[in-house]
């Protein structure tokens, strides 16, 4: 990649900083002597603060709520950050989720971001990806034992309004991708309602009973399009690993 403005100083540098979404999806940029180097973004910069010992956990993710607020794209949400946000959230007294002030920029940006157009799809689908990986991550790890159900309920909830697929559908307009983009539905959809692995029997009957009223509930009353997809999906799921077993079982008679 060649920008002509950067070129005279980039031979002195070890690592350009570009904040620009247009620039730093490039791996490197080559200066006008032919060096090769590599592209930094200041999340990158932060991160090796971080890593380095520079600056705690807790600075970084301070420093991550401000260039949230301060109206940077695509800024990445790791599990690790939600979770810390999260274990100081509380209940209201009607049952809501009380929001910290980190957790209510957290949803407000990545609202801002579905209302706008400005996510790229499929160019920047990774960052979209990333997201769901990360709140899926994040929402099973709240169920455990000993957990606040009432809680975790909560919270729960509030992951699924910021995955929800319904609410990012519009990014999926172009008629080349629109194809894709019921698979992808069903995907977060299967992924978000897995089961829970490791959890006491309690915990996981909890797990699935919310499951079943709260988000199945809502994609049978208002998407039933959707919702039957993923039942069918679910089945040929199933159908498909009851295949597999059988075939297993009787590769070992025949070794027998």
């Amino acid at each position: 990649m060649r920008l002509f403005w950067c070129l005279p100083l980039a031979d002195a540098c070890t690592t350009i900083v570009f904040d620009d979404r247009a620039l730093n999806k490039e791996a490197t940029v080559t200066s006008e002597g032919g060096k090769t180097i590599p592209i930094r973004t200041s999340i990158d910069v932060l991160s090796s603060l971080m890593n380095q010992g520079e600056i705690s956990r807790v600075e970084l993710f301070d420093q991550l709520t401000k260039i949230r607020r301060a109206g940077y794209l695509l800024i990445p949400l790791s599990k690790d950050e939600l979770s810390y946000y999260l274990d100081s959230t509380s209940l209201t007294n009607d049952g809501a989720l009380k929001e910290t002030t980190e957790l209510k920029t957290v949803r407000e940006y990545i609202l801002s971001i579905k209302m706008s157009h400005w996510l790229q799809v499929p160019l920047e689908s990774n960052w979209l990806d990333g997201l769901v990986d990360n709140l899926i991550l994040a929402k099973r790890s709240l169920w455990e034992e000993g957990c606040d159900l009432d809680l975790v309920k909560a919270q729960s909830a509030w992951i699924w309004a910021l995955i929800d697929p319904i609410t990012w559908r519009h990014f999926y307009k172009d008629v080349e991708i629109r194809s894709f983009r019921r698979g992808w539905e069903i995907a977060v959809v299967c992924r978000f309602c897995e089961h829970l692995p490791n959890v006491p029997e309690q915990i996981e009957a909890e797990y699935n009973s919310w499951v079943e009223s709260t988000i199945l509930g809502y994609l049978r009353e208002g998407h039933p399009d959707l919702f039957r997809d993923f039942v069918e999906s679910y089945k040929s799921h199933i159908s498909t690993v009851l295949s597999e077993l059988n075939t297993g079982i009787s590769d070992e008679k025949s070794a027998q």
